[in-house]
């Protein structure tokens, strides 16, 4: 019978360091997907509302117009900001899973950590970092063609 309160037996065999990398560059398109489909779906909001003319209802209401229309405006310049960092996350991270460019795949891991920029900060940051962790390890970055 086995002693429950030994050690667990761990095996010899060295782990694969192109494993290393696939959990963390899933987690990273997972996070980038979810996020440039989030802010897809608020930037076409914002045009809906543009393009509509939804704002005159914004004045009727008594609110400054040109207040609201700047604040739009502002929300769409930092949308697209967002989704182009979320889509170059999701692209750094298909060649992270694919081991084909590891200079793309670095950078799109340090986006990931970049508040305010990367997908989903919260999710993005920790995401990032493991990416990143995963990348420096010995024998990894040989494996990128």
């Amino acid at each position: 019978m086995a002693n429950p309160y030994s050690t667990p037996h761990v095996s010899s065999r060295p782990i694969d360091p192109a494993s290393r990398v696939q959990a963390p560059a899933i987690a990273l398109i997972v996070v980038a997907s979810i996020a440039s489909s989030i802010v897809t779906l608020g930037l076409i909001a914002d045009v809906f509302v543009m393009v509509t003319g939804r704002l005159e209802l914004v004045q009727e209401a008594g609110e400054d117009l040109e207040v609201v229309y700047t604040d739009i405006v502002i929300r769409i310049v930092w949308g697209v900001v967002l989704l182009v960092a979320s889509l170059f996350v999701l692209f750094g991270a298909v060649q992270m899973k694919r081991l084909k460019n590891y200079r793309m795949a670095m950078a799109a891991s340090i986006v990931a950590i970049i508040p305010l920029v990367g997908p989903c900060c919260i999710l993005g940051i920790p995401f990032g970092i493991w990416s990143v962790i995963r990348l420096t390890q010995p024998g990894v970055r040989q494996l990128f063609s």
